[in-house]
């Protein structure tokens, strides 16, 4: 960016420190460039023929940051991905993706770490897109807590909203013979 714009802006480092991550809004840009809202809605029908007993839908809430393990070639991101994974009460994952870099991933879907979630960002504010799908993520998370997502209108809204988030794709698959929906 300094080339680019004329600028001389410092660079930032990693933070390796022990700073409490709830106490500035480093998380918050961390997000803007590596974060995911994602919401899943599974739709299950009623008994039938094939499927015996029904099984009500099924609304996640997931938030998902995802970073390389190796993101300068001598220089791992597992030890601060390992702190993030601690502030975020989850579990640090790993997979390869499909250029074989191995890829570390937290991921938080317990109502408890989605309210801590939702806590941060309104306290530290996201800007454009992901502003907008964290505002419409929170709405279904509020939804889940007052149990709007168990009536049918709620439903509809959930539906709608998913279809408004930027990184979600809506895919709504109705297998009868599996005797469910998704959208995603």
């Amino acid at each position: 960016m300094n080339t680019k714009y004329y600028l001389d802006t410092t660079e930032s480092l990693l933070d390796n420190s022990n700073s409490n991550i709830w106490d500035n809004s480093w998380f918050t840009g961390f997000t803007e460039s590596d974060g995911h809202f994602r919401t899943k809605y599974l739709e299950r029908n009623t008994k039938s023929d094939i499927c015996k007993r029904s099984v009500s839908d099924s609304v996640t809430l997931r938030f998902i940051l995802n970073q390389r393990l190796l993101d300068k070639p001598t220089s791992s991101m597992k030890p601060f991905m390992e702190n993030l994974a601690l502030f975020l009460i989850c579990n640090l994952k790993s997979y390869t993706n499909n250029t074989n870099s191995e890829i570390l991933t937290v991921s938080v879907s317990s109502l408890d770490s989605v309210k801590f979630i939702v806590n941060y960002f309104n306290r530290y504010l996201l800007i454009g897109d992901k502003l907008n799908d964290f505002k419409k993520w929170e709405i279904v998370y509020n939804m889940l807590i007052n149990k709007e997502h168990l009536i049918e209108q709620g439903r509809l809204k959930i539906r709608s909203l998913i279809g408004k988030l930027k990184n979600n794709r809506i895919l709504i698959l109705n297998v009868p013979s599996l005797n469910f929906t998704i959208c995603w």
